[in-house]
């Protein structure tokens, strides 16, 4: 193999692998035969679980993507990268770093167009269009619900209302 080659690799992003789930606890109370999607984001993780009447769980899937992926994204003209703790202030435009301030132009869109491919991906991998349900329900950590909202038009029948984890 000639020199040039041998430290040659190639990088290969996978798509967000989403396992099946038999454990959870719902915490969301549906109306009697209603079939209600929950879509949890976490730090490291997105559930998806459908409960039926009476808050039963039906399927319950994980994806491995929660907001945690929002750290990888580059912030202002310096290509800033943030810590998990500083999310929050990049996404409200008030970070600050040595007590100077951090410029955050289109961070908040860019987390924003991040957070929905991703949910779209992965409700078009566990419930797809999702006709057969009731309301789609999206929660996520309050700080993070202006992120989601661009969410909110994935599907026509997704609850406007953002749930706090």
């Amino acid at each position: 193999m000639p020199d040039d080659l041998k430290h040659r690799f190639q990088v290969v992003e996978k798509p967000i692998g989403i396992f099946a789930e038999r454990v959870s606890t719902p915490d969301f109370e549906t109306v009697d035969g209603e079939a209600v999607v929950m879509v949890y984001i976490r730090l490291a993780e997105t559930h998806v679980m459908v409960l039926s009447a009476e808050s039963r769980r039906r399927s319950h899937w994980t994806a491995v993507f929660g907001w945690s992926a929002l750290s990888t994204l580059p912030i202002g003209p310096d290509a800033v990268r943030v810590d998990l703790d500083e999310l929050p202030r990049a996404l409200r435009g008030q970070l600050r770093r040595y007590g100077e301030p951090v410029r955050t132009d289109g961070f908040p869109g860019a987390a924003r167009v991040h957070l929905r491919s991703a949910i779209a991906y992965i409700l078009d991998r566990t419930i797809g269009d999702g006709a057969g349900y009731d309301r789609i329900v999206l929660a996520a950590p309050a700080w993070m619900h202006q992120a989601v909202e661009g969410c909110l038009d994935l599907r026509p029948h997704i609850w406007n209302e953002i749930q706090d984890l």
